[in-house]
């Protein structure tokens, strides 16, 4: 317990609770108290004083009770104050015990391990007080921080970390707080119980390392000092598959294959089939290869596979996603020449350089009926029509027709009048 001695006295209007406190002033004859001891805790601390309620004569003393002051550390500083020159301009009037034979008194929410300086007075009539004691440092404790704190990565995404119980049987939980981007500590989670000891950050990224402490709280809501750092990198993902490839030559489908790869157990495959960037799930196999049947002719899809590993989370993904594409259309052919001959109109045109025409079909049109009319299966490149009339006008195009029955686009029409 240290004293320090007050270099000037003042008498101070103090405000509490919302009201002002009426002034004191001092009355010399009062006694002053002595002899006060401390005991502090985290945030709180209490004192004991010697009380002399009679005079040496034997007759009772004026006083009515006792007055303290308080004064933290801050305000000092801030006040630029030393311990060996205090003044009583940075004090607060704290309380007014109304009881003359009280010798006792307890401080509480204070800041644990911080400084107080406190000033006690005996009480007078008529709104008076004694001088002031020496000015009593205080110095509150702290608890003890978390002595074991384990973390464990064991399964992807997450981590599990242990704590050792506390000793101090007034903790009631603990206070988990993890490192974040900018090096400053965030709150996870608050375990409820002293031997409430195991907690697990989930949903985290792969291959990273991740930082944490724990903070032990009382049932006064006193923090304890943190414990010391631990980390822990979750695991790596299964590497990406190999060997991939994608069918561009298979009519409404694309047939996709892969190397096995020894961590998997599955596979997932998902498409970006709108082109746009986002990739949807499409499949989950335990073959090395797939087949996507789609809808539409020269359809470009592009793909992601990915190895899935014993937990169920997916691999690292294709560097560069694989793309794959239906069979487009044949190309068409251009109607060369278009003639009427007598009581038949004659249709001739050539042959699409892709190579892939293994017939054709011309499509007529005439103004008499407005109706399309298809002939199939035409095996060469010429068409006689022997079924016109004087006097109506005729609109033909032709497709070619691939192996698979894929017809192409409709050729530029031409327009004859018999």
């Amino acid at each position: 317990m240290k004293y320090y001695h007050l270099g000037i006295f003042w008498i101070v209007l103090l405000s509490g609770c919302g009201l002002v406190q009426k002034p004191l002033s001092i009355d010399e004859s009062l006694p002053k108290i002595q002899k006060i001891q401390t005991l502090s805790d985290v945030s709180s601390v209490a004192f004991e004083w010697e009380n002399k309620d009679k005079l040496e004569d034997g007759s009772p003393t004026a006083i009515e009770g006792f007055v303290i002051f308080r004064a933290d550390q801050e305000t000092l500083q801030q006040d630029s104050q030393t311990p060996q020159n205090l003044t009583l301009e940075s004090f607060k009037r704290i309380a007014t015990i109304k009881n003359p034979l009280a010798t006792h008194f307890f401080d509480t929410n204070l800041k644990p391990k911080s400084t107080y300086y406190y000033l006690f007075a005996t009480l007078g009539k008529d709104s008076t007080m004694s001088a002031y004691s020496q000015a009593i440092k205080v110095q509150t404790s702290f608890i003890d921080p978390v002595e074991g704190v384990f973390a464990i990565s064991s399964r992807p995404r997450t981590i599990k970390l242990i704590i050792t119980p506390h000793p101090n049987p007034s903790i009631k939980s603990y206070i988990i707080q993890r490192k974040d981007s900018e090096g400053r500590f965030e709150s996870l989670k608050e375990l409820k119980h002293r031997l409430n000891i195991e907690y697990f950050d989930s949903n985290l990224q792969d291959s990273t390392t991740y930082v944490y402490r724990v903070l032990a709280k009382d049932f006064e809501g006193n923090i304890s000092e943190p414990s010391e750092e631990v980390s822990a990198r979750t695991l790596d993902l299964i590497e990406c598959v190999e060997g991939v490839s994608a069918t561009t030559q298979l009519p409404l489908k694309i047939e996709l294959a892969w190397q096995p790869h020894p961590k998997a157990t599955s596979y997932r495959i998902y498409a970006d089939i709108e082109n746009n960037g986002r990739y949807k799930l499409i499949a989950t196999t335990q073959n090395t290869s797939y087949t996507h049947t789609l809808k539409e002719h020269g359809q470009s899809v592009a793909y992601q596979i990915v190895g899935v590993d014993m937990y169920g989370f997916d691999g690292e993904q294709l560097q560069t996603p694989i793309t794959g594409a239906t069979l487009s259309r044949p190309i068409a052919p251009n109607i060369t020449s278009s003639q009427i001959q007598g009581n038949t109109i004659a249709i001739t045109w050539d042959t699409p350089n892709d190579g892939r025409a293994v017939k054709y079909a011309l499509y007529r049109k005439d103004s008499q009926t407005n109706r399309n009319n298809r002939y199939n299966n035409i095996k060469t490149t010429h068409f006689i029509d022997k079924e016109t009339k004087h006097g109506i006008d005729y609109t033909y195009s032709v497709v070619s027709i691939d192996e698979f029955g894929i017809e192409s686009p409709q050729s530029p029409s031409v327009t004859l009048q018999r």
